[in-house]
């Protein structure tokens, strides 16, 4: 009998007291170019803005071309001193579609990622 009154507080408690680690992982709240755009013109850099802090030693972009091979500057970094939005810098683009791969560590050490794509078409004058 008192097993199933344990069982039962521990099963109370769990949906009483909320558990918070959905709310610990930092996610993408502003991509620019965001997932999906199809752009007239190359871009300079990818951002991204998360929904919390990152630590920048641990949070990384990176954007390759459809062959698989890096076009950005290799320069991942902390966007106008902002802890909550990380920036690369990409080399000279042409037409095409262009993978952004993200890793966000969140201070207190959870780690999200993702990725998603954009599409650059040059106007034609």
């Amino acid at each position: 009998m008192k097993y199933s009154a344990v069982l039962a507080f521990v099963f109370t408690l769990m949906l009483v007291v909320p558990v918070g680690t959905a709310r610990a992982h930092a996610f993408p709240e502003h991509q620019v170019p965001g997932a999906g755009a199809e752009l007239d013109s190359p871009p300079k850099a990818v951002t991204i803005r998360f929904d919390r802090a990152v630590e920048p030693l641990f949070s990384t972009l990176r954007v390759e071309n459809e062959a698989s091979k890096r076009v950005d500057a290799k320069d991942s970094h902390m966007s106008h001193g902002r802890t909550d939005t990380l920036a690369v810098t990409l080399k000279p683009m042409i037409n095409g579609r262009y993978h952004v791969f993200w890793i966000a560590v969140g201070r207190d050490g959870h780690r999200t990622h993702g990725d998603y794509w954009f599409s650059v078409h040059k106007a034609v004058p």
